[in-house]
């Protein structure tokens, strides 16, 4: 059933996000350099948000990808990332509405 799956999807989301990798717990992450911990996060959030963006796609669930997920990136301030993983998607056409929401 395709509202389970996404909401399967939101609750991967919630997690990802709630437990991503932060360069503000040195304590966790002491043996790691700030840089490193920032590629992890980087990495961390390109990996979700295309994930997300594959997902939306495929389930034609554009309302989902530029409402909810997005928001949850606004929230996480990772919005660059967002729009960096949706490039390629659109300069491919196999993205070829942008909701003016996130514009």
């Amino acid at each position: 059933d395709e509202s389970w799956l996404a909401g399967l999807l939101m609750r991967y989301v919630n997690l990802a996000i709630e437990n991503a990798p932060d360069a503000y717990q040195s304590e966790e992450y002491s043996s790691f350099t700030t840089s490193s911990i920032l590629d992890l996060s980087h990495s961390h959030f390109q990996m979700l948000a295309g994930v997300c963006v594959d997902f939306c796609i495929v389930t034609k669930r554009l309302d989902l990808l530029y409402g909810k997920i997005f928001r949850k990136f606004q929230e996480a301030a990772q919005v660059s990332i967002f729009f960096d993983v949706l490039e390629p998607y659109i300069l491919s056409d196999k993205l070829r509405y942008i909701s003016p929401a996130v514009m």
